[in-house]
């Protein structure tokens, strides 16, 4: 199965195999982690293979999987950059070990779930400035419905920048990694980190990049306490001490909207 599967990957091989050589340094490094994702780690790699374009190299993480997965990687070893399988930390650890194989000028972390539209080409147009991080839109895969938008401080409070979406300047990575503590939501700290930073600059690309699996994912089903406990003070840090008092202040409300709902709820069960 696998013998017929790199028999019918020439396209793909050719495209993935020469963008380095053509260009000496590639554009953009696409970093694959998975681990024990044999029913979806293939639809991930050839959603990247199949782009348009050939600025880009693509590295695979795999934590060790033992369902499959490194067989199916394996067949796309000549698609490859870089590819190994061995135990790993997490999915932060992953990414902060295909960081330190990449040598593109952009970094761009797509899940093993998820799939890469066909933009690359269209990125590649607006990647310019080594200091910007660049970000798009997704797709979500459960509806199809387009989530994103321009982020500034207020938002970036609210909810995270996928990192399905965004392309990270190399620099981003010569100064900063994803702090591994921060077991599902390590992204969502660095996005903060970097948005305080004055050497760095996000700008908004009116594209979708990926369609996001945002039933199976890992933010989609696992929460992160110690990040959870931690944001407050990372608002008030990176963010300033007038969207610290706007976070506090939703907070509070949100917690007397539940107390509220509940003594309704105690109310009418009571009643019945």
């Amino acid at each position: 199965m696998i013998d017929n599967r790199i028999n019918n990957m020439d396209r793909f091989c050719t495209l993935a195999t020469h963008s380095s050589a053509a260009l000496g340094q590639p554009l953009v490094s696409v970093v694959i982690p998975v681990f024990n994702q044999r029913g979806r780690i293939e639809k991930a790699i050839k959603s990247v293979l199949d782009q348009g374009c050939d600025c880009f190299e693509l590295i695979v993480i795999d934590g060790g999987s033992s369902d499959g997965t490194r067989e199916i990687i394996a067949g796309f070893s000549d698609c490859l950059s870089y590819w190994v399988s061995e135990p790993d930390d997490g999915v932060y650890h992953a990414m902060n070990k295909g960081v330190i194989h990449a040598s593109g000028r952009w970094v761009y972390f797509l899940g093993s779930d998820d799939l890469m539209l066909d933009v690359l080409g269209e990125v590649a147009n607006h990647l310019r400035q080594d200091n910007v991080l660049y970000y798009g839109d997704i797709l979500m895969a459960s509806d199809g419905s387009r989530k994103g938008g321009s982020f500034n401080a207020r938002l970036l409070s609210r909810r995270n920048i996928p990192h399905q979406a965004i392309f990270y300047p190399r620099q981003v990575f010569d100064k900063y990694q994803f702090d591994q503590r921060y077991r599902v939501a390590a992204d969502y700290h660095l996005n903060l980190r970097c948005f305080a930073d004055a050497e760095f600059v996000f700008e908004h690309l009116p594209l979708p990049i990926a369609v996001f699996e945002d039933e199976t994912g890992l933010s989609s089903v696992t929460e992160d306490p110690l990040f959870a406990m931690e944001k407050p003070r990372m608002i008030k840090e990176y963010l300033g001490i007038e969207i610290y008092i706007e976070f506090k202040i939703r907070e509070a409300l949100r917690k007397f909207e539940r107390h509220f709902l509940r003594r309704v709820l105690g109310i009418f069960s009571r009643c019945g």
